[in-house]
This record gives structure tokens, sequence and C-alpha cells, in this order.
């Protein structure tokens, strides 16, 4: 997630919003709540639409990386940047607008493709899918129910939200997500995204707190993740990115590094080099290793 520095300039030189102690404490009693419990059907096939925040300067080989290695497991494969047929382009490519960027990138892929696919996941170019363990847990969920999916956060203002390494909504949400944006809810508007400079992520989950919809639990039985935002080197040993730590330890809903990080049925990693994009993860003896 590429969010650290602006999440704490964020909590220091803004006043939220929102009541940000009240939405940690209910949203921890809804985990409590929900803790590990899934719906009880199994969707025999939901489609999926994935779409890439590229930039001007991503190349083409990049892009042919990232299809063979996860991306052409989608049903709908977009690079979200100026070459994307329908998307408005308004944004200056920076780093620090890159809230307005996906702003229109998911709102894109709600009017050109809302109606066509059952989930949408938002990933970056150094994300890495399992798409077996993608495809087979999404499959738990019903398409036209709100569901908020990915890594867990809760900021100590903005309250809680899902990274931006993969972020999954349902046809429910993202329908809920531009309807709003397009009425006036201040917190889903692209102004208010914008504000948000380089966290996109946070941003769209202020804006989805306010349309009551919450990240889901998506953590295994015994608390294991299944989806990262450091690469699975860094998630079983972080001893050499001590500063990267604090920030996940901060905000975090559960900061756990080491042997207990990262489920079997694990989904993504992030900031996966160009040569490890094209290995294979696979898990054996109690940790996943590239093959």
């Amino acid at each position: 997630m590429r969010t650290s520095v602006h999440l704490t300039r964020l909590a220091a030189t803004r006043k939220s919003k929102v009541n940000a102690r009240s939405q940690v404490l209910i949203y921890t009693a809804l985990l409590l709540f929900t803790s590990y419990r899934l719906p009880w059907r199994r969707w025999n096939r939901v489609s999926l639409a994935c779409f890439v925040l590229s930039t001007d300067s991503t190349t083409v080989s990049e892009k042919l990386s990232l299809k063979q290695a996860w991306g052409s497991h989608c049903d709908l494969l977009v690079f979200a940047d100026r070459n994307a047929p329908g998307m408005n382009v308004s944004w200056e490519e920076s780093y620090d607008k890159i809230s307005r960027k996906s702003h229109q990138a998911w709102s894109l892929m709600h009017t050109k493709y809302g109606a066509k696919f059952d989930f949408f996941m938002k990933a970056d170019l150094d994300t890495y899918i399992i798409t077996k363990n993608l495809h087979a847990y999404i499959r738990l969920f019903n398409p036209g129910e709100p569901y908020y999916i990915g890594k867990q956060f809760v900021h100590p203002e903005f309250g809680p939200f899902v990274a931006g390494a993969a972020i999954i909504l349902s046809r429910r949400t993202l329908s809920s997500f531009y309807e709003a944006a397009q009425t006036g809810v201040e917190n889903c508007s692209e102004k208010q995204f914008s504000s948000f400079a380089s966290a996109e992520d946070l941003a769209m989950g202020v804006c989805l707190q306010s349309l009551g919809i919450y990240p889901h639990n998506t953590r295994n039985e015994v608390n294991e993740e299944r989806f990262m935002v450091f690469n699975v080197d860094y998630m079983y040993d972080s001893s050499s990115g001590i500063s990267s730590q604090q920030w996940y330890k901060r905000f975090s809903f559960n900061p756990s590094f080491g042997n207990s990080c990262c489920s079997s049925e694990a989904i993504a990693f992030h900031k996966i080099s160009p040569e490890n994009m094209q290995h294979i993860l696979k898990y054996a003896n109690g940790r996943w290793n590239w093959a």
C-alpha cells in the first residue's frame, strides 16, 4: 500500500467529518458479531472485472507481465490510464493526484461494465493475485449485497477502510458508490476523493462508511490474513523494514507478521518485483514461497 505518509499527514492536519471513534467502536462490534462467518450459499459462478491503476510511463511489457501472471484470469482486465476507452481524463499524472484518478476509474467500471459483472477489483501494478483462491473466495458472496472486501485497516481519525493493494466491491457496492457520487453525497464526490491525494483507498473507505458499508472480515478462522499489503518474504520476516512496520502496526486491524501471518487461502500480496511476478507462489510447510 502506498498511503503510509498521507495517512499520517491526514491524521495530523485535517479534521474528520466522521466521528471516527464511534465508527471504530461500531466496526469492532460488527467484526466480533460476524467474525469469520461467511454467507451460507456458494455461488456456482461469479464474474470478475479487474482494473489496474497504470500510468503514462507503464510499458507494454509491464502490462503483459501482469496479464500473464494473473490478469488473464479476470473476466475483464482494464489498465486505467489515459488510453483506457471511455476514461474521463481530468487528472494530472502524479502520485499525489491518484485519488482523483481512482475515482474516475471506479466510475468508468460502473458506467461501462456495472451491469455485466458481479465483482470489481482494483489492484496495483505490483500486486500479485492468487487467482484460484480469489475465485473460490468471492463465490461465497452474493454480488447483489453490499460487500467491500480486502485487507482491513482502521484509521484513528477516518475509521475503517480496505488497503489499496487489492480492493474488491460487489456489484451492489459499486452501484451504491456511483449513485452517491452522482447525487451529491459529499464523501463520495470526486472533489472529496481528490482531497485525499495519494490515499485513494482511504477515500473509498470514508465514502462507503457514509453509505453504511464497512470492510468485510476477510481473515480465516485462526485470524490469518487472506490479503497482504507487503511481499511474501517481508510478511514472514519484517525485521528489515521497521519504518513500514510502524504505520502497519498503527493502522492494521491485525498487524501480524511471521508464521501466523498468512492464510493457506491467501489471495493477494503486494510490492512484488517484476522478476517475481513471473514466478508462482505455492503454499507448503506452513508458509508461502516462490516456486
